[in-house]
């Protein structure tokens, strides 16, 4: 992916109770332990900002990403959060999936969990080191 390829977007603090979770996002099962180690980090430095895209309907935002830093915002008490805003269309999230690591680690930790409740074995392990993610997928084939 070239520059010019990733979509057109505008960074700015916006109020945490103007966000809402994407309910694909939603659904990713985050431990207390991570999301109070999140949280702590979070406290250092907030990092890269929150991926959003409009929901003028309801005049919201909706997460496109980000999902644990979010909730970790929330439990750390933040009124305003950095957000990346994208004016978002089916082309436009397929990109940011691309050029997010973190996005797609969360689909296929979700294309896991779709695999055991359609009784697939399957099982998704993230170890974290130095920076680096890992993370070692393994499912069960028969015959």
């Amino acid at each position: 992916m070239t520059v010019d390829e990733i979509p057109e977007r505008e960074i700015r603090q916006l109020p945490i109770d103007k966000i809402c979770p994407d309910p694909r996002l939603a659904a990713i099962k985050i431990s207390k332990s991570e999301l109070r180690r999140t949280a702590a980090r979070m406290k250092k430095c907030f990092g890269a900002p929150i991926r959003v895209s409009p929901a003028p309907a309801c005049e919201l935002y909706m997460l496109m990403s980000d999902e644990k830093r979010f909730r970790a915002a929330l439990t750390l008490g933040l009124k305003y959060v950095p957000c990346e805003i994208y004016e978002e269309s089916v082309v436009s999230r397929a990109k940011i999936s691309l050029a997010d690591p973190r996005f797609l680690i969360n689909s296929l930790q979700r294309l896991v969990d779709t695999s055991r409740r359609a009784g697939i074995e399957a099982a998704c392990v993230k170890a974290e080191s130095g920076g680096v993610t890992t993370l070692t997928i393994k499912i069960k084939t028969h015959g």
